[in-house]
This record gives C-alpha cells, sequence and structure tokens, in this order.
C-alpha cells in the first residue's frame, strides 16, 4: 500500500472490512483515521503511539479539540509508562536521573558541552556505580577527546546546591509528568475518537492488555453503524 502526501492511495481500501494500526507512531495514527475515513472504511482498531513524534499540531481532529498547544515535553510525557511500580525500581529510576542529568549539567557548566547525547541504552550497573565513576565512562564514551575533570572537582561539582537544587527540580517533574501526561494522553485518543464519531463512525474504547507488557494498551475501536 503507497499513500501520497494528500492521503491518496494506490489501492480501494473500502473493498476491506477493517483497518488495523498496531502503535501508530506520531502522525501515523491521525492519518490512518483520515485515510479510513476518505476510503469509508467499515472499522478501524488502532493503538496510538509515540505521542513525541507527532508533528504540525495533529494532535487537532475534531471539531470539539480544545484550543491549547502541546509542546514537545507535553507530547513525551503522554508518552511515558502510567503504571504502578514498586517503590525499588522507582528509586533506581530516580538514581539514572540523578546521574544522567548531573552529567549533562556539569557538561555545560565545566566543558562548554551542550550536546545531548541519548543515554537510554546505558548498562544498569553504570548506576551502581559512584558518580565519578559514570562520569569517566561517559567521558569516553561520549567525549574522548575532552579531558576529564579530578575526582574532587567532580564530586564537589555533583554535591553542589546549584546541582542538587536542578535534580530536586527533575525528579519533581519526573513525578509530576506521569500523572499530566496521562491526561494529555486522554486527550489525545478522545480527540481521535470524537474525529471518527463526528464521520458517522460508532465508537469504543479500550484497555486491551496490561500496560506492563505495553504503556500503550488502548484502543480505538471506529465502525460504521451498518457493519
Amino acid at each position: 500500500l503507497q499513500v501520497d502526501e494528500n492521503l491518496d492511495c494506490d489501492q480501494n481500501l473500502n473493498k476491506y472490512d477493517l483497518g488495523i494500526g498496531l502503535h501508530c507512531c506520531g502522525n501515523f495514527g491521525s492519518d490512518l483515521l483520515k485515510l479510513s475515513v476518505k476510503n469509508n472504511m467499515n472499522s478501524i482498531m488502532l493503538f496510538s503511539c509515540c505521542y513525541s513524534k507527532i508533528i504540525n499540531d495533529d494532535y487537532r481532529l475534531s471539531s470539539q479539540s480544545l484550543d491549547i498547544d502541546l509542546n514537545l515535553r507535553a507530547l513525551s510525557s503522554a508518552t511515558l509508562s502510567f503504571e504502578s511500580i514498586e517503590s525499588g525500581l522507582y528509586n533506581f529510576r530516580l538514581q539514572i536521573l540523578d546521574f544522567k542529568y548531573s552529567f549533562y549539567h556539569l557538561l555545560i557548566q565545566h566543558h562548554g558541552i551542550s550536546t545531548f547525547f541519548p543515554m537510554s541504552n546505558s548498562r544498569k550497573s553504570m548506576f551502581n556505580k559512584s558518580f565519578y565513576e559514570f562520569y569517566q565512562e561517559s567521558m569516553r564514551k561520549y567525549c574522548p577527546e575532552t579531558q576529564v575533570l579530578s575526582e574532587s572537582k567532580v564530586s564537589e561539582f555533583y554535591a553542589s546546591k546549584e546541582n542538587r537544587r536542578l535534580i530536586n527540580y527533575f525528579n519533581c517533574y519526573y513525578a509530576f509528568s506521569r500523572f499530566i501526561g496521562q491526561a494529555i494522553e486522554s486527550y489525545i485518543i478522545l480527540d481521535r475518537a470524537l474525529y471518527m464519531q463526528e464521520h458517522g463512525y460508532s465508537i469504543s474504547l479500550y484497555d486491551v492488555f496490561n500496560p506492563k507488557i505495553s504503556p500503550r494498551n488502548k484502543c480505538i475501536l471506529a465502525s460504521k453503524p451498518s457493519s
């Protein structure tokens, strides 16, 4: 199936009974709904995903969309996991946040490096080390040409009031973002459901599986009344 920028495709889709979108990232989710409406498909099942990849305000589909702007941080929050976790894992995630953002902060303040390095694939064992060991290994990996600071200077920066204040801010944001993110995801899904309803579809929303399998477990099922 080939689709151009105007959502014109090379096949007659209304001959199909069901369109399925499994974890459609970014605009792909809204494009699937628009394509289905345009081709008068009978039924659509959609699992949305990766809201942070939405561009051109494509979280606004229905005529009832609110006049609010969702920036990248808001859309990223909607992509988080909202399942409850046990305290040990939560504290470990805070440790990851502490080391990563202390590292970025130190890079800017002492090395003049503002480049963002994706560190989501860092080994878990990295966060069981001292911050100085984490700093040394991260510098070897991401900034091999930059001379490392002494252990005393790194430790002093890590414990500084300025850095602790920043990390406390991120800790609060990390906790709060899961509540606001869940509301944002619900808003996007409901707007997509309303869009389908406005085009004559009957709508059902489901939590299909345990969010521990994947946090994007919410499904929009849209069907024509005659189907």
